[in-house]
């Protein structure tokens, strides 16, 4: 049977998470022995589609956000290493998840030095998280072209890249992020399809005026409380790890809260085994789009560099990539704190909520 290979490297989102892992690699597999402070293989994924086998191994690079941030030099050494794990185990692709895709500038120089394509997954994690919002705003019957959306995190890869996407759809926008320079020129760019277009330095005083807000950010922190919300509006995390505080659910019913960039196809996760560890990476039943779009790539055998560095998102690529997702069914779904959002939404009426 004809088969073509991808790799995705994954790290620990934090110290929990990364001792939720060791447990769950003694459960499994007892009798291993690994020096987990280098990058391992961790476990293999086989999917069947139109009589075709497509196998992912999933590389764990043994590094916490923080740790990366702080040490770039040890993170790209390590995160290479991984790399070379996958080209041994006969990848032909290799997809970037979580921070192996920011250090480096943007996964560039990963791509410079590593021996195989990779990708960051950038391009299919912004269409997703487009539509996702634009599916939240027609659950609740919210006229985008009356309301205002924040983007905090808009001079990012992602975050530009969906600001460019979206601000023909709403009636004002506004844009959060550190760099002063970047965030003009964006503006200035943005304001020739949508006159209301502002920038702001806090993300709280933008997220407590606006409908709909969107974070994409490279933080490690917290960045939005409960109360920095508007009442009834919809907020998109794009972020990993998580900008807003995941009380919020309980805090505040009244906010649509859910997590960017997370998608699904019954075609494949239904083929992923129920206690298999990339459960303990994506939600049940989903997957993060940086993912698919590797998986998407290799169906298709696009065996090149797609998504890397700053500015490697296109709104052509993202189009090329929403029609891949729509090839093999995938759509995005909803899902907060690793948990899909299965007719959860309560302050929705009966009959208009989806299955999502």
């Amino acid at each position: 049977m004809e088969e073509n290979r991808f790799a995705f490297i994954v790290h620990p989102e934090d110290q929990r998470h990364w001792l939720r892992i060791l447990r769950h690699l003694q459960e499994e597999k007892p009798k291993r022995s690994l020096d987990y402070s280098d990058p391992f293989h961790l476990v293999t994924l086989p999917f069947l589609s139109n009589g075709k086998a497509t196998v992912c191994d999933v590389i764990l690079c043994p590094l916490l956000p923080g740790e990366m941030v702080a040490d770039e030099a040890t993170a790209i050494s390590k995160i290479l290493k991984s790399t070379e794990i996958a080209r041994k185990r006969g990848a032909h692709l290799i997809g970037l998840g979580g921070f192996t895709s920011i250090v480096g500038n943007g996964g560039l120089e990963v791509a410079r030095q590593a021996a195989l394509p990779v990708t960051s997954g950038n391009t299919y994690t912004a269409s997703s998280v487009v539509k996702a919002i634009i599916m939240a705003s027609e659950l609740l019957n919210i006229d985008l072209g009356k309301s205002c959306v924040a983007i905090i995190g808009a001079t990012g890869d992602i975050g530009s890249s969906c600001s460019k996407s979206l601000v023909e759809l709403f009636g004002e926008m506004i844009l959060v992020a550190r760099n002063d320079q970047r965030l003009e020129e964006l503006a200035q760019l943005l304001r020739s399809k949508c006159s209301r277009v502002s920038i702001e330095k806090r993300a709280a005083k933008a997220t407590r005026i606006a409908d709909v807000v969107l974070t994409v950010t490279s933080s490690i922190t917290t960045l939005i409380e409960a109360s920095d919300l508007k009442k009834n509006s919809i907020v998109c995390d794009a972020s990993y790890p998580a900008n807003i505080a995941k009380e919020i659910k309980t805090l505040r019913p009244d906010i649509l809260v859910f997590e960017g960039g997370i998608v699904s196809s019954e075609q494949f996760v239904s083929q992923l085994e129920p206690a298999v560890l990339f459960w303990d990476f994506n939600p049940k039943g989903g997957m993060h789009a940086c993912f698919a779009e590797a998986l998407l790539l290799t169906l298709e055998g696009k065996f090149s560099t797609y998504s890397i560095g700053r500015g490697g998102i296109t709104l052509e690529k993202m189009r090329e990539m929403t029609e891949l997702a729509n090839k093999y069914n995938f759509r995005p779904i909803f899902s907060w704190d690793g948990r899909i959002m299965k007719r959860a939404l309560g302050h929705v009426p009966v009959s208009e909520r989806h299955s999502i």
